[in-house]
């Protein structure tokens, strides 16, 4: 059993009546709603996602990440499915402390299934992506839609998956909240040398970048890890 220690554990029924599957693949959604899914994947006969995190960044588990939940149309099964809270229209981009979960989440995946921390290439590989990557209707949605939304889209591919590349392993503690070891320190100072690089350049010195740029200082910020040592 996969069960990701800093989650709030509320497993659905299918957690033990699935498939169990070896996951290679993260996958990030926008609920389109208020509220935690478990209710309504409980009521749901067909629908089940293994991960939802609210705007506040706590993070619920419904499904075992050893099993199948049916989120992905054909990447169910080798898929982890991580709902996230959103307006109806979803057009806003993940909270701050989203985005922190989902970075500490995407790493626990990695660490825990040997996902590789990169953006998934194609529909049938590993890595992370979002839910219209390869198109909607695509493999992995069988309708129209924009999930998770433009604004998480450009999030997911300059903020939360170079920062789930850089990090390195971050783990709960009881007493501080968060303990960091000597190779996670060592990955997050390569960020923020990266991140002084494309400051520096002209040629991509743009809005977004700096947009996107400074998203992902908040989050090395909130680990203590803003500046470079020394």
């Amino acid at each position: 059993m996969a069960i990701c220690p800093f989650a709030v554990k509320r497993l659905l029924p299918e957690s033990v009546t699935q498939p169990r599957i070896k996951p290679r693949v993260f996958i990030m959604h926008s609920a389109a709603g208020r509220g935690s899914l478990y209710n309504f994947f409980l009521n749901s006969s067909s629908l089940e996602s293994h991960f939802w995190i609210a705007s506040d960044g706590t993070i619920e588990q419904y499904i075992d990440t050893e099993v199948r939940a049916d989120a992905n149309l054909k990447a169910n099964s080798f898929a982890i499915s991580v709902e996230t809270e959103s307006s109806p229209a979803a057009t806003e981009p993940w909270t701050e402390a989203q985005a922190i979960s989902l970075v500490r989440l995407g790493d626990w995946a990695a660490t825990t299934h040997g996902i590789p921390r990169k953006q998934v290439e194609a529909w049938d590989g590993s890595g992370f992506g979002w839910h219209i990557m390869f198109g909607a209707p695509g493999p992995w949605t069988p309708v129209a839609k924009s999930c998770p939304g433009p604004a998480r889209i450009e999030q997911a591919k300059n903020v939360i998956i170079p920062s789930i590349r850089e990090a390195g392993r971050v783990l709960p503690s009881a007493e501080e909240g968060l303990i960091m070891d000597k190779e996670v320190t060592a990955a997050f100072a390569a960020v923020n040398a990266k991140l002084d690089r494309i400051i520096a350049s002209e040629r991509t010195n743009t809005a977004r970048t700096l947009e996107n740029t400074r998203g992902l200082r908040k989050i090395l910020a909130k680990f203590g890890l803003s500046r470079k040592p020394g």
